[in-house]
């Protein structure tokens, strides 16, 4: 289970988990920049490619964790809005890339005003954009994201 937390979701990736500059060089090669660069950067225009590309790492280091738009555009090197941020998070969800999950409540003025908790869709998303720098909170992190991609998996399963 822990190399999976660490590693897992690509399954090319796991012949590279021995060199952690190799693993990394993979991810960032051979799976984020093409579906950054060629399956949403090729069908939707964004004003700012460079700002996008960053804005990925930055929404995936902070899996499993209630974080506000106005933290996350605080932390890009350019300018924008809010709504840049949200609509950046739509476009990496549209690739399957994330989720965000709003809080649950009954009020749509409480649903729009709450911050999202973002998830990467697989563990190695989130290992990748921390660096490998594995820690108990990580852990914590990168289970609930486990969790949440096996809910989704099993949505058709569930009767709630």
């Amino acid at each position: 289970m822990k190399t999976y937390l660490e590693y897992g979701g690509y399954p090319g990736s796991y012949e590279f988990i021995d060199n952690k500059f190799e693993w990394l060089s993979y991810m960032k090669d051979s799976i984020i920049t093409p579906v950054i660069e060629k399956d949403i950067l090729s069908m939707v225009h964004v004003k700012s490619p460079a700002l996008f590309r960053q804005s990925f790492d930055l929404i995936c280091s902070y899996a499993a964790q209630e974080i506000s738009y106005t933290k996350l555009l605080g932390q890009l090197q350019d300018k924008g809005n809010t709504d840049l941020v949200k609509n950046y998070i739509e476009l990496f969800e549209a690739a399957f890339l994330v989720k965000s999950l709003e809080k649950y409540s009954g009020k749509i003025i409480k649903k729009r005003s709450s911050s999202p908790k973002i998830f990467p869709l697989a563990p190695a998303l989130y290992s990748q954009a921390i660096d490998m720098q594995f820690n108990d909170e990580y852990y914590g992190h990168s289970f609930e994201a486990f969790v949440l991609m096996e809910l989704i998996r099993l949505r058709g399963y569930l009767r709630i």
